[in-house]
């Protein structure tokens, strides 16, 4: 029913925000990955979001972005996960790394969640998997323009980007790591991959 909220800042609580629309305020349920994203209290704040509605309650819940709506969605399709923990998840791991997470079928950063055991992580990852490959796309876009930071870097980040598919990544998988390194413009591209090699050592 709603795409997104839109209004002034009110209130943050541990889990959820406060948005007056219109002299309305709505309290929204939120990621811990949205609440270290929030303007000042006072300002504008957008939530692209989701309405849930039970028995005896109605609840929002808001996302930064669209790709963290999307695997929200994702998350509470898959048997036995519910809101509490695909925010739980989403709280701990930013979307875009965890459609690579689950597309490459990496548990080990899933089942460390709390909440979450090596049981539950398999069954996120076996049954979102055929379904997040099909969509990776959706995520790559996502990320905030890793192949185009300056028209000098642009060549070098592919380049990078192409030899680590070369070693066996997914495209997601490659990019999202190119994009965890802090001044990837000034590197080369052996630096880069480098670089990349032992970020995704370190998940």
């Amino acid at each position: 029913m709603f795409s997104y909220i839109r209004g002034t800042f009110i209130k943050v609580d541990d889990e959820s925000v406060i948005i007056d629309v219109g002299g309305v305020g709505f309290e929204v349920l939120t990621t811990g990955n949205t609440l270290s994203k929030l303007p000042p209290v006072g300002d504008e704040i957008k939530l692209y979001s989701i309405m849930q509605v039970r028995e005896d309650s109605i609840t929002l819940i808001g996302f930064h972005s669209e790709d963290e709506k999307q695997m929200y969605k994702y998350l509470i399709s898959v048997t036995g996960i519910g809101t509490k923990i695909a925010l739980a998840i989403l709280s701990s791991i930013d979307s875009v790394k965890l459609a690579s997470l689950i597309i490459s079928g990496d548990i080990s950063v899933l089942a460390t969640v709390k909440g979450i055991g090596k049981k539950t992580a398999e069954r996120i990852v076996m049954e979102l998997n055929n379904k997040l490959s099909k969509n990776a796309d959706f995520f790559l876009k996502s990320l905030s323009n890793p192949v185009s930071d300056t028209n000098a870097s642009s060549g070098i980040i592919n380049d990078a980007i192409q030899a680590l598919q070369s070693l066996g990544l997914s495209r997601l998988e490659a990019q999202s790591a190119i994009q965890a390194i802090p001044n990837r413009n000034d590197l080369s591209v052996e630096a880069l991959i480098g670089e990349a090699l032992r970020g995704l050592k370190q998940r």
